[in-house]
């Protein structure tokens, strides 16, 4: 007995560093841990917060974006079927053409591209022939025209122009159209 009354304070000592290891240092990064996640939860907690103090201007904002849904209608093509809307765009092209006295030489359809679900985006490219009046005026009724026909790209060339009205060029144009699929 009197050994180990000899050696306590390294019992102390051990018993210490024991309780340190194995019950200060889990705790401590528990409450490392605790701390953390109700950070975290705080911040969660003052978002919810702030969204339903804003939730009337949300509403509000909802209602606009359903009223500017609805304006959409009438800037894109709504046919049913893929065929009805390659028509509808290839009818309002030639119109546009047959309006301004060009002609139509070439037109080609690219792949659509998704946009978002049920809405899809086509690059039609068009070749024609005319005078520069005609050409002219072709241009302001693509950009004019609804539902939207937008010009991507264009391109002017002729075997020899001399800047007379009467001349003919061939002009490349490359229009988007967009399409909301209707059930």
């Amino acid at each position: 007995m009197k050994e180990l009354i000899k050696f306590k304070h390294y019992f102390i000592v051990l018993g210490a560093i024991l309780f340190a290891t194995y019950i200060t240092d889990p705790l401590w990064n528990l409450y490392l841990q605790q701390s953390e996640s109700l950070a975290l939860s705080n911040a969660r907690i003052d978002k919810v917060s702030s969204l339903l103090d804003n939730k009337s201007q949300l509403i509000d904002a909802l209602g606009v974006l359903e009223a500017q849904t609805e304006q959409v209608s009438e800037l894109v093509f709504t046919q049913a079927t893929e065929g009805e809307y390659k028509l509808t765009v290839q009818k309002a092209i030639e119109n546009i053409l047959t309006e301004s006295n060009c002609k139509l030489n070439i037109l080609n359809w690219s792949d659509a591209t998704q946009i978002l679900e049920g809405m899809s985006a086509k690059v039609v490219d068009i070749e024609l022939s005319g005078g520069p009046l005609c050409i002219a005026k072709s241009m302001r009724l693509l950009e004019a025209h609804k539902p939207i026909i937008r010009i991507e790209k264009y391109a002017f060339g002729a075997r020899g122009w001399f800047g007379r009205i009467s001349e003919n060029l061939e002009v490349e144009i490359s229009v988007k159209t967009w399409r909301k699929a209707t059930l």
